[in-house]
């Protein structure tokens, strides 16, 4: 069992007089997977790092089950990291890429970590390219080797940084299902860094988003997606990203002054009291847009006259890049409501919810 607290923790390159992590607070569970997820250069990985002891951390404290762990070495930290490049030695076969880590350790018997190779390799489907050298390997197979290196550790904590990152569209699929399906059988720490929404939401028990070297939120999925707590988190999750409005509230509107002019619920408007005839930021969801029928009579108030400018049909549903005077917004709506390029269309702004954020502090407003 390993819980893991980062407390206060800073990050300073020599040379850099910016910290590239700053006063990053985090408890981790007994078991949990965690994702780091953020925009490039936003201290997901160096914070990684430091948990691994690949990076030194310039101020506060990384404890595991309690005890700080800042200057023990990597080797020592009961951790395995799986690497975005695989890090797979090509002269060696799959079985020795996967048995060099306890082999180099000199504690355990040929008959050991052969039952360990042998178990981890049929965990993965791995067991018919035991003798096989990297070059022979497809990619999503050599993920799975780095994977299997790191579960015949039997290690506390699995660090994954950008696993699947080198894989097509349907690897993608496939080594998420896998990865997913060994975190479950381990039942260990992991700790997952990645660009990719879709692998958080759909793996991650909590997510962290950071920003500039900052945690923005922590939560879960659902959560995040539709409790953000500023503007960042919210533009952040979801794609197509969620349209923002820069309106005035008035008489129980919001208005843009560009073609948006639309009715807020007056559960809403509760919450909105203080911000009456002032500024506001408005984000809505691409989803919460309608185009139906139905949406458009539930909501005669909340109507927006709209002209397409791009539609992508995608099978199931309909993205359309729409423009209401100078306003710009995207709808996701149902297949059978696509439009053509140019054909003006009425949507409905499902305000309900919406989200409503302080322009100046970009927080939302609750």
């Amino acid at each position: 069992m390993v819980e893991m607290n980062l407390e206060h923790i800073y990050k300073k390159y020599e040379g850099n007089e910016k910290y590239s992590v700053t006063d990053m607070n985090l408890e981790i569970k007994d078991g949990e997977f965690v994702f780091f997820i953020g925009p490039s250069g936003c201290g997901k990985s160096t914070t990684l790092r430091m948990i691994a002891g690949l990076e030194d951390i310039t101020k506060g404290d990384l404890k595991m089950n309690g005890q700080i762990m800042n200057d023990v070495e990597p080797k020592n930290r009961d951790i395995a990291m799986v690497f975005q490049t695989y890090a797979l030695y090509p002269n060696m076969t799959v079985f020795d890429n996967m048995a060099f880590g306890l082999q180099i350790r000199k504690t355990y018997s040929q008959s050991e970590i052969k039952k360990r190779v042998d178990n981890a390799a049929e965990q993965l489907g791995l067991t018919d390219f035991l003798q096989r050298r990297p070059a022979n390997l497809s990619g999503g197979q050599r993920q799975r080797v780095a994977l299997g290196r790191a579960i015949v550790r039997d290690a506390g904590t699995f660090l994954l940084d950008e696993p699947l990152s080198n894989l097509d569209a349907k690897l993608r699929v496939d080594m998420r299902t896998t990865i997913a399906q060994m975190h479950q059988r381990l039942k260990t720490n992991m700790i997952y860094v990645t660009h990719d929404q879709i692998e958080a939401m759909t793996m991650a028990d909590r997510i962290v988003i950071m920003n500039d070297g900052k945690i923005m939120q922590v939560g879960t999925p659902h959560q995040l997606y539709n409790e953000p707590v500023n503007k960042f988190v919210a533009g952040f999750m979801g794609s197509p990203s969620m349209n923002f409005f820069e309106a005035t509230l008035h008489d129980g509107h919001v208005s843009d002054g560009k073609g948006l002019d639309v009715a807020v619920p007056e559960g809403r408007l509760k919450t909105l009291g203080a911000y009456n005839g002032k500024h506001i930021t408005v984000g809505i969801r691409p989803e919460d847009i309608h185009a139906e029928r139905v949406a458009l009579d539930a909501m005669p108030d909340q109507i927006v006259h709209t002209k397409v400018v791009v539609s992508e049909f995608l099978g199931a549903e309909t993205m359309l890049y729409c423009t209401a005077g100078q306003s710009k917004f995207t709808a996701r709506v149902d297949a059978r409501d696509y439009r053509n390029p140019g054909e003006n269309v009425d949507v409905a702004f499902e305000m309900s919810k919406a989200h409503f954020f302080d322009p100046e502090t970009q927080d939302v407003i609750r």
